[in-house]
């Protein structure tokens, strides 16, 4: 009993030292991006219903139609085509897409529906 316990611990060693040794200041392993609730949601599928500023940076609510709410700012993702907030305007959210031309632009709108 004894020897194979020393084979296999010998065999473990072996294959410890004939793998490739680790650098401890090396970046971690790119891990890949977990998507977010908002970006499974369609961007036609959203309004927006709120900006608040407080003086550093602006934020935006907004409502899917299901009645969830998402709080978001410059540089949040949205969208299942890779989406990104790049402006939270006074009565408007912009939305740029990696293959849009143009800047998605979500206008703040009351509670009646009526357009600000």
């Amino acid at each position: 009993m004894i020897p194979a316990m020393l084979a296999l611990s010998v065999g473990m060693a072996g294959d410890v030292a004939a793998a490739e040794p680790r650098d401890p200041f090396a970046p971690a392993a790119a891990r890949p991006r977990l998507e977010t609730p908002l970006e499974r949601v369609d961007i036609d599928q959203i309004r927006l219903v709120a900006v608040v500023h407080d003086g550093h940076a602006a934020r935006a609510l907004l409502e899917d139609a299901g009645g969830i709410g998402y709080v978001v700012g410059v540089g949040t993702p949205v969208g299942p085509r890779g989406g990104v907030v790049v402006a939270v305007e006074r009565s408007a959210l912009r939305i740029h897409e990696p293959d849009g031309d143009d800047d998605i632009v979500l206008p703040l709108r009351t509670a009646s529906g009526e357009q600000r």
